[in-house]
C-alpha cells in the first residue's frame, strides 16, 4: 500500500475549512446588513417621530423633552437665527459663571481685609501688653501678606469685571443683530 502524504492532505483540509468559513461569513453578511439597516431606521423613526424628512423644509430642533419637526418659510434665515441664539445662550452662561467668580473673589478679598484689621487690633493689644516684638512681627509680615493677597484677589475680580463687561457688550451686539435679522425678514417670522 502507498503511504498518503499527510502534508498535502492537511493542506486540502484547511483549504476546504477556510472556504466553508468564508462562505458562511458571506452568507451572514446579507443578514447582518439587514439587521443594521433595521436598527438605523428604528433610531431615525424615534428621533424624527415617524415624520419623513424633506430637504430644505424640515428642521429638527430640541424643545423640552422631544424633537419638533417644523416647516420653515425661510430655512436659511432660521439657520442664522439659531446660530445667533446659540451664541447668546453661551454668552449668558459665561456671564453667569464670571459673575459668580467675581462675587467669590470680592468676598474673599473682603474677608482678608477684615482679617488684616483683626490682626492689627491683636497687634495693638500685644503692644499694650508690652509684647512689642510680637506686635511688630504681625505688623511687618502677617498684615502685609494678608493685604497683598487681598489686593491680588481684587485685581483678579477687576479682570473678571472687565470680562463680564466685554461679554455684556457682545451680548447686546448679538441681540441687536437678531432684531435686525427679524426686521429685515419679517415674512419669515409671521
Amino acid at each position: 500500500m502507498k503511504k498518503i502524504n499527510n502534508k498535502a492532505q492537511n493542506m486540502v483540509t484547511y483549504a476546504v475549512l477556510l472556504a466553508v468559513v468564508i462562505g458562511a461569513l458571506l452568507t451572514m453578511r446579507v443578514f447582518m446588513n439587514r439587521i443594521f439597516q433595521e436598527k438605523y431606521r428604528q433610531n431615525l423613526d424615534v428621533w424624527g417621530e415617524g415624520q419623513q424628512y424633506e430637504k430644505g423644509a424640515t428642521k429638527g430642533s430640541y424643545s423640552g423633552s422631544s424633537w419638533e419637526n417644523k416647516k420653515l418659510k425661510c430655512p436659511e434665515v432660521q439657520v442664522l437665527l439659531d446660530a445667533l441664539e446659540a451664541q447668546v445662550e453661551v454668552i449668558r452662561k459665561r456671564i453667569g459663571v464670571y459673575t459668580e467668580e467675581y462675587e467669590d473673589l470680592q468676598a474673599r478679598a473682603a474677608a482678608l481685609r477684615e482679617r488684616a484689621a483683626e490682626v492689627e487690633e491683636q497687634a495693638a493689644r500685644l503692644e499694650a501688653e508690652g509684647l512689642i516684638d510680637e506686635a511688630n512681627r504681625l505688623r511687618n509680615s502677617v498684615i502685609p501678606d494678608l493685604i497683598a493677597e487681598a489686593e491680588d484677589l481684587e485685581e483678579k475680580a477687576r479682570q473678571k469685571a472687565e470680562k463680564i463687561q466685554d461679554l455684556q457688550e457682545e451680548l447686546a451686539r448679538l441681540l441687536e443683530e437678531i432684531e435686525k435679522l427679524k426686521d429685515a425678514y419679517p415674512q419669515c417670522f409671521s
